[in-house]
Formats: structure tokens, C-alpha cells, sequence
């Protein structure tokens, strides 16, 4: 549903009990939405990860694990953190009368999607970004394409620029100990520098999906 953007059956996968029933029609289309992009950009979601048995219960053909063959109630989807505290999207297992059971989204993941969004949802850069560079190709969207090239070289040059910049000051520096610790810091410094450079870039100005920043 969310590959199709079909954000208003996708809340159907969510557990709205929480929710004011006059608002869950609207309510739940947006925070489908939100987390959609939570788990595209907040943690890759691989589906062979997935229990295969529709009770979720763990197969373990060795009989080592004392859980075994027994059914689960919820089992998680994604750990995220957000300012340091910990927060789980798990998914529970419901069933209504006679119906078959159906897993969704509890209640306490959902109510913490607007936390996660907050932290994992679009950058301001993305605002800028044509329709037509939002279009995925394959695991990326397209202006993920273009841009993590453009990332990359400039995270590059600054630490380049770093080195030099070292690398000139310890010329300058009077002979002795503090040109040869100048000489010696410039590797170092420079990926210091990188590092604080792209997290603030990736804090501030582009958020790259999961599975670019995972692989």
C-alpha cells in the first residue's frame, strides 16, 4: 500500500483503538504515512526477516529454543531511537469473534509515530525537491540517485580540505615539536572533521533512506 502511496488503506494495518474514532479516517491515513517513511528511512525492513508462519511462532528445527512452535502475540518490526530513548514499532496479533486473527500496529507503536517522524521523517532539503525526483527507482528514490554522489564528493572534499588546511598550518608553525605534532594530526583531524560534517548533514539538511545509510 505505501509503495503506492495508498496511505488510506494502509491504516487499515494499524491498531487505532487510541485514536478518536470521528478522526481515524483522516488521523490514520497520516500516521500511515508517517511511518512509512519512519521505517523507509529509520531502519530497512527485510521481509525474509519476517516469521514465515502466519501465528509467528519461531521454527526451530533443532528443538533448542524452549519457545519452539508456540504462537506469538506481537512480535517487532523495528527498534528506533530518538534522543536517546528506545522505542518499538512491534506488531500485535488480533482477532475479532470468529475472524481469523490479523496482525497490526499496536496502539503504543502507533502513538509513538509522531516522536519517530519528528526524528526520521523528510529533511527541509526534500521540500525543494521536484515531484518527479520523489518517484522511486528500485530501492532509492530518484533525487537519492543524484544526490548521494553529490554527498559523497562533498564529504570528501572537506575532509581533503581539512588535511591541507593542517597540513599549511604546520608550516607555518616555528620548527620543532609543535610543527611535527601539526604534521601528525592531519589525518586524524580530517576525519573528525568528516564525521561531525556528515552527521550534521545528515541531521539537518538531506535524510537518505535506510538502506542507503545501512549498506
Amino acid at each position: 500500500f505505501t509503495e503506492e502511496e495508498n496511505y488510506a488503506d494502509a491504516a487499515h494495518l494499524l491498531n487505532l483503538a487510541d485514536v478518536d474514532p470521528s478522526e481515524q479516517s483522516t488521523r490514520g491515513a497520516e500516521l500511515a504515512k508517517q511511518l512509512a517513511e519512519v521505517l523507509r528511512r529509520g531502519e530497512w525492513l527485510n521481509a525474509s526477516n519476517l516469521p514465515g508462519r502466519q501465528d509467528a511462532a519461531i521454527e526451530d528445527p533443532s528443538g533448542q529454543n524452549p519457545l519452539a512452535g508456540e504462537p506469538r502475540r506481537n512480535i517487532e518490526l523495528a527498534a528506533l531511537q530518538v534522543e536517546g530513548q528506545a522505542y518499538d514499532v512491534r506488531l500485535g496479533r488480533y482477532r475479532v469473534g470468529e475472524e481469523d486473527p490479523v496482525w497490526l500496529i499496536m496502539p503504543e507503536s502507533v502513538s509513538s509515530i509522531p516522536a519517530l517522524y519528528e526524528e526520521y521523517g523528510p529533511s527541509m532539503l526534500e521540500s525543494y525537491i521536484p515531484e518527479r525526483f520523489k518517484a522511486s527507482f528500485g530501492v532509492l528514490k530518484i533525487w537519492e540517485w543524484l544526490a548521494i554522489p553529490i554527498f559523497l564528493i562533498t564529504i570528501g572534499l572537506v575532509g581533503v580540505a581539512t588535511y591541507y588546511l593542517v597540513s599549511l598550518v604546520a608550516r607555518i608553525l616555528p620548527s620543532g615539536l609543535s610543527t611535527i605534532f601539526a604534521d601528525q594530526i592531519g589525518v586524524p583531524v580530517a576525519f573528525i572533521v568528516v564525521s561531525l560534517f556528515t552527521q550534521m548533514l545528515l541531521d539537518y539538511v538531506v535524510s537518505f533512506s535506510a538502506v542507503a545509510t545501512t549498506t
